[in-house]
């Protein structure tokens, strides 16, 4: 699924996700959250796949091949993500 597509079936969750490409490492991207970054997975910004893929890796300047999260992988986590948002907001200042 195109990276654009995925970001539109994570609005579906909420509309404060968003998917910001990284201004520093070319093909990735971060997904944010009423415009900031909590630390949430980091995708590719071309294409989001599916069911997760050991083979599926971004590789950094230095060499080191990171694997990607899935949207099977990623989904449970931005619901965990909100619920733990939604409990602890004071924390989220």
């Amino acid at each position: 699924m195109k990276t654009s597509d995925f970001e539109k079936e994570i609005q579906k969750l909420d509309e404060g996700f968003s998917i910001i490409p990284n201004p520093n490492r070319q093909g990735l991207a971060n997904i944010y959250y009423r415009g900031a970054n909590y630390d949430l997975p980091a995708v590719s910004s071309y294409e989001i796949k599916e069911k997760p893929d050991p083979n599926y890796t971004y590789e950094f300047p230095n060499g080191i091949r990171a694997r990607l999260w899935s949207q099977e992988e990623i989904i449970p986590r931005l619901e965990a993500f909100l619920k733990n948002f939604e409990a602890n907001k004071e924390n989220y200042a």
